[in-house]
């Protein structure tokens, strides 16, 4: 596309032209939001083809056209075969009113292009001004600088897209492009330049174009903020995701089970395998083995998949490899990993003729949460490989360090004919022998002694993990079109950032070569520059933080008739249904990280026996003394025994359970220490009755935390961050909660 129909981002579509000139490749390209927006230029941008759409440009809808170069010529064949109208190439007749229709709208496009482009400028500014200065956590998508303004995307945290697309109901706005409106995926162009997915589901697009008002812009605004405002009250998502006492809930709705699970967010890094054994058995006669190991990963299906395999140690019975293995984790995954060590007494790279000397199956999470993991080897199930052992550690492999500066400037030059500079500062990495955007400030409007907000990126994107690699610092004046005027540049370097307080001259090549007066352009103050270590969730849990999971299943009249298959808690045939997909889609996951494997079970809104008074917190296995269920399947068979024995009723309280568990978080809260974090998961059909009664058992002063599973690392590292508490090395297990009945 020349323009992003879902970001606005102008691409170098000269640049792109030249390379496939240069190269021989035809070179075709999507103009339809662009033409008789921006000037184009087939013979200068090398384009080959190109492609354009009539209701873009106000012309009719259902006609387009497609550019093809005439010299050096480029051949196209036949789309329809026929009697041989549009030149042969699709035979058809021709749309007479559509084509007229689409000619005068290009040829007014092309007259008001440079009006037209200066008035939606001017009112995207406005817009987009309008709201960030209203609402905090939204985002502009897409790069400022070469952006087409009538096409505007922002996301707002903490609000889905879609629901902020049906409270705007009078507004046409959309959540994505034409294309991908209808699919639940988060969209792939923000996925492509780096948007969380968090964010990607909350985008919406505004449109600009020749014929909206001011007016309807600030009738946009309005109602946007509006709307925004409430929706981050009604979606419980404002603030951290955690409790005060470090207690995270996630709210899984089960009728849109499927809906919240494709908007999962990703927690993936790097980890490192380190590997051992101990006591293999002995194959060869006269020696010992000469063993490796294989790493392979399920991948679906009954597949295994190799990831990589150690070094070969030659006669040796208790090897420890060297060679470190390198996989992605996932921690809303369950990532089954299989270890193969085998005997090879040849130089070739298959297996199956060296001597298997036992294996050992487990999932990755498993290792990180226990930081040392050793398992017996088996050469089949039920027969073990001797006293053959495996260890395997896990390290995650990242910088995490973070770089935070707070900067102001003086005596800026003016910029600006009726008014000063809107000054605003970007950072750049020097690398490959090219000069990398690492940081953009915020632009502060008519200020020449401005001081930024405080921003922090981390080392390794920042000089590559090196405090010496060159860092250019340019200070430019704002332009609402794009044409920034530079104000002034200086190179420094993150080494020489952290002699703080450090003062650096803004220089302009330009003026200095210019004037021998030119003294600078400014003067910019580095007041803060702090190198710290930004912990993992990785860090904590192979630090031995416990997670601690409760689960609650909601047994309200709303659900429907067990006995009907209407019913979210109509078990098929199988034994199974939504609630307990749900629970295991989860379980799986979470289990891992909890040493004892056992989890409190609680169901909520039932008429229980033997007085059937409504309970909104009873035992799944009715023992309120202990009502731990012996890992994910010990759940399962709780809720498949309750489920007969209760009558469901209602109403949906979540408060009663939320306390429940919020007193052992705070009870793990006064050691001060990153030992315990507790996971409430709570399943239920819909809305909360006892909002008021909810929200102030999650937070007096936060909203409530409502989210999906992949959200518990960034609430795990949010918190313990907040309380400033490290790591630390793993501890004994203690004591479980939420074991008592309140």
């Amino acid at each position: 596309m020349t323009v992003n129909n879902e970001i606005g981002v102008k691409q170098p579509i000269a640049e792109i032209g030249r390379i496939c000139s240069s190269r021989k490749v035809y070179f075709h390209t999507d103009a339809a939001q662009a033409v008789g927006k921006i000037p184009l230029d087939v013979n200068d941008m090398k384009i080959d083809l190109m492609s354009i759409s009539g209701h873009k440009i106000y012309g009719p809808k259902g006609v387009g056209a497609v550019y093809i170069r005439r010299r050096p010529r480029v051949r196209v064949e036949a789309l329809q075969s026929g009697g041989g109208q549009e030149r042969g190439m699709r035979s058809g007749t021709v749309p007479t009113p559509l084509v007229v229709g689409l000619g005068a709208a290009c040829e007014v496009a092309q007259q008001e292009m440079e009006y037209d482009h200066k008035r939606i400028s001017k009112l995207a500014e406005r817009l987009i001004q309008n709201i960030m200065k209203s609402l905090p956590d939204v985002v502009m998508n897409g790069d400022p600088e070469h952006h087409y303004p009538g096409c505007i995307n922002l996301s707002f945290a903490y609000v889905e897209g879609e629901s902020l697309l049906m409270a705007l109901k009078d507004v046409a706005l959309s959540s994505g492009s034409a294309c991908t409106s209808a699919s639940l995926e988060p969209s792939y162009v923000l996925r492509a330049i780096g948007t969380d997915e968090d964010l990607a589901h909350s985008s919406i697009r505004f449109g600009i174009g020749r014929f909206t008002t001011e007016e309807e812009v600030d009738y946009t605004v309005e109602k946007c903020i509006q709307h925004v405002k409430r929706l981050r009250e009604m979606s419980l998502k404002v603030g951290f995701n955690w409790l005060p006492t470090g207690l995270t809930w996630p709210l899984l709705l089960v009728k849109k089970i499927h809906l919240l699970f494709y908007q999962m967010a990703h927690c993936m890094t790097l980890v490192q395998l380190s590997i051992s054994c101990d006591h293999l058995i002995t194959m060869d006669i006269g020696s010992k083995s000469d063993p490796l190991c294989v790493l392979l990963q399920d991948v679906g299906g009954g597949n295994w998949a190799e990831l990589g395999r150690t070094e070969r140690v030659q006669n040796c019975s208790s090897p420890q490899f060297s060679k470190t293995l390198q996989l992605e984790y996932h921690f809303e995954t369950v990532q089954k990993l299989r270890f193969g060590i085998y005997d090879t007494d040849n130089k070739t790279p298959e297996l199956g003729d060296d001597d298997f000397l036992g294996g050992a199956e487990c999932s990755l999470g498993q290792i990180v949460s226990s930081q040392v993991l050793t398992l017996p080897l088996m050469l089949e199930p039920g027969k073990p490989a001797g006293r053959g052992t495996i260890t395997v550690s896990a390290q995650e492999l990242k910088d995490n360090r973070v770089v935070t500066m707070e900067i102001e400037a003086r005596n800026l030059d003016k910029k600006d004919f009726l008014g000063k500079s809107d000054p605003f500062l970007e950072f750049f990495r020097q690398g490959d022998g090219k000069w990398h955007l690492v940081y953009r400030s915020e632009v502060i409007k008519n200020n020449l002694n401005p001081t930024w907000k405080r921003f922090s990126v981390s080392v390794q994107h920042f000089c590559g993990g090196d405090p010496s690699t060159p860092i250019q610092v340019r200070c430019s004046d704002y332009d609402s079109d794009g044409s920034h005027d530079l104000i002034g540049t200086f190179h420094t370097s993150l080494a020489q950032l952290q002699a703080v307080p450090a003062e650096f001259e803004c220089i302009h090549p330009e003026k200095q070569q210019k004037k021998k007066s030119y003294k600078n352009s400014g003067t910019i103050c580095v007041k803060i520059c702090q190198v710290e270590t930004e912990y993992s969730f990785l860090d904590y849990v192979m630090g031995g933080c416990q997670i601690n999971f409760t689960v609650g299943v909601d047994f309200t009249g709303s659900n429907g008739d067990p006995s009907s298959p209407d019913s979210l808690h109509y078990l098929s045939p199988t034994g199974v249904n939504e609630y307990l997909t749900a629970l295991w889609s989860v379980g799986t996951v979470v289990q891992d990280y909890d040493s004892d494997k056992l989890f409190p079970a609680f169901g909520f809104g039932a008429q229980v026996p033997p007085d059937w008074q409504v309970s909104h917190e009873f035992a799944l296995n009715f023992n309120p003394s202990n009502p731990y269920c012996a890992g994910i399947q010990g759940i399962v068979d709780a809720y498949r025994q309750a489920l007969p024995q209760v009558r469901l009723y209602g109403p949906t309280n979540f408060a009663p359970i939320i306390n429940h568990v919020a007193r052992f978080a705070a009870q793990a809260a006064h050691q001060g220490t990153a030992s315990q974090y507790f996971v409430l998961l709570l399943l239920t059909d819909g809305a909360v009755t006892d909002v008021e009664a909810t929200r102030e058992a999650v937070a007096p002063r936060e909203a409530l935390a409502q989210t999906v599973l992949a959200e518990v690392p960034t609430q795990l590292v949010s918190y313990f961050r907040a309380q400033g508490w490290a790591p630390l090395k793993p501890l004994p297990p203690s004591a479980k909660g939420p074991a008592q009945a309140p």
